[in-house]
């Protein structure tokens, strides 16, 4: 909601900047050129282009791959 006039298209982040990368964090998703009149992307559409909202690219990850990687953070360690 409240996308600024004008606007040619929408990328989501998800970064992790306490990652134990040596300070360059971890990116676990990245998804560019999502129309600015999408509201939402579903559930579980990672990685599945049909579910994805047209014309939106997940991007390579951290993990390797450009889909979503979900949290693994080192036990004992303060994390947010």
């Amino acid at each position: 909601a409240h996308v600024p006039p004008g606007t040619r298209s929408i990328v989501v982040t998800m970064y992790d900047p306490d990652a134990p990368t040596g300070g360059l964090g971890w990116t676990h998703w990245e998804v560019v050129n999502i129309p600015p009149s999408e509201t939402s992307i579903q559930k579980g559409a990672s990685g599945d282009v049909g579910r994805m909202p047209a014309g939106a690219l997940e991007t390579l990850t951290d993990f390797g791959e450009s889909k979503y990687g979900g949290p693994c953070p080192p036990k004992g360690e303060s994390h947010r």
